[in-house]
């Protein structure tokens, strides 16, 4: 039973332990490498941020308190850090050339932190079109309300539903996103056979 869910998918085994239950195999004394990308409240105030952004991200805080800890696992919902947002979006522009007007999209859009980035180190280029797919309406519904206005589309919707539609096949050249990490045991075992026919039916 332990590990029922892994055999009954075909794969062989999968370690999964409490670190607590390990704490015997760990050296005692060293100190783990705190991450540079942090966002608590008072980091992210410090961090350079429009109004917009700064209502996105209370809002965002918001919907994450009104979803148990045990959803938001089963879900992946956990947002991208402001500050690592811009970091990827700007490097992800350089591979663009400036002259090249941008068709964006984000995959899992949550409550927009990649589109609030992009509008922060995009500002001297040409953004053709922007959308965002978000299954969850709490989240889209942030994205709708904040960022209407500019432009941005929001789709609310499964992504496997956006990307099976022929028309949304190479209409963007610029995709940033930071995927939900979803524990395949969360997922139906139908739902993995399909989604993995999906995938080598489109890609081979």
């Amino acid at each position: 039973g332990y590990l029922g869910y892994e055999a009954s998918e075909g794969i062989d085994w999968v370690w999964e332990h409490r670190l607590d239950d390990l704490k015997a195999l760990f050296v005692t004394g060293r100190k783990k490498k705190a991450s540079s990308i942090k966002e608590t409240v008072d980091e992210y105030d410090a961090v350079r941020s429009d109004a917009i952004e700064q209502e996105r991200y209370k809002l965002q805080l918001q919907a994450d308190g009104a979803k148990s800890p045990e959803e938001r696992n089963t879900l992946g919902q956990f947002s991208t850090p402001y500050l690592l947002s811009r970091q990827i979006v700007a490097r992800s522009l350089a591979e663009l050339p400036p002259s090249t007007a941008i068709s964006f999209l984000e995959p899992a859009l949550g409550s927009g932190v990649f589109y609030s980035a992009l509008m922060q180190e995009a500002r001297d280029r040409a953004i053709l079109e922007a959308l965002g797919v978000e299954a969850d309406k709490a989240y889209a519904g942030i994205a709708e309300k904040l960022f209407n206005a500019s432009g941005f589309k929001v789709a609310v919707q499964d992504f496997f539903a956006f990307a099976r539609k022929p028309e949304n096949h190479s209409r963007f050249n610029l995709l940033c996103t930071n995927p939900p990490y979803v524990r395949h045991h969360h997922m139906e075992p139908s739902l993995k056979l399909e989604l993995q026919a999906f995938v080598r039916d489109s890609l081979g």
